[in-house]
């Protein structure tokens, strides 16, 4: 996903996802409430015909409501999902927010983590991720960001590497 823009103030970085069309959302929406009612329809079905409950539709219960859970997730990412790093005093925290949950919380040491862009290619295009990385640990932004946003990234905390600060 490209960035749709970015934030710095208070000692943070947001980072959004653009946004995508009204026909991805609409099948992506459609899938989902596809995946979380037809079993329900199934087992009514099947339970009318006297069969009871068996393995099998059990298990399609438990591949749909997997389904179902998967693009609703994709779903949220598309239409609210951004990138959060917030820097105080001793750490770092990074995590991916959905507006409705928050996914990949990850939390840094300050005095050894590094903040690091790191050049991506695609669509023709050159983008940037960030990697933020302690000698422990390491997470990479999913959001494509380009150089524009990176420079301001960079410009706001003084270095493209913090480290140390």
């Amino acid at each position: 996903m490209i960035a749709g823009g970015i934030t710095c103030k208070d000692n943070s970085i947001v980072i959004y996802g653009a946004k995508i069309g009204l026909a991805p959302q609409t099948f992506l929406l459609i899938l989902t409430l596809i995946s979380f009612f037809l079993p329900f329809i199934i087992t009514t079905i099947v339970l009318k015909d006297g069969e009871g409950l068996r393995f099998g539709l059990i298990l399609s219960w438990i591949i749909f409501f997997g389904v179902g859970a998967w693009t609703l997730r994709l779903f949220l990412w598309n239409v609210f999902g951004r990138e959060e790093i917030y820097i105080d005093d001793k750490t770092i925290h990074f995590h991916s927010n959905y507006k409705y949950f928050k996914d990949n919380k990850k939390i840094f040491e300050k005095s050894e983590a590094q903040l690091i862009p790191k050049p991506k290619r695609w669509l023709g295009n050159n983008y940037f991720v960030l990697v933020l990385k302690t000698p422990k640990d390491e997470v990479e932004t999913s959001i494509l960001i380009n150089e524009q946003d990176k420079n301001v990234i960079c410009d706001y905390f003084g270095l493209c590497c913090i480290k140390n600060r």
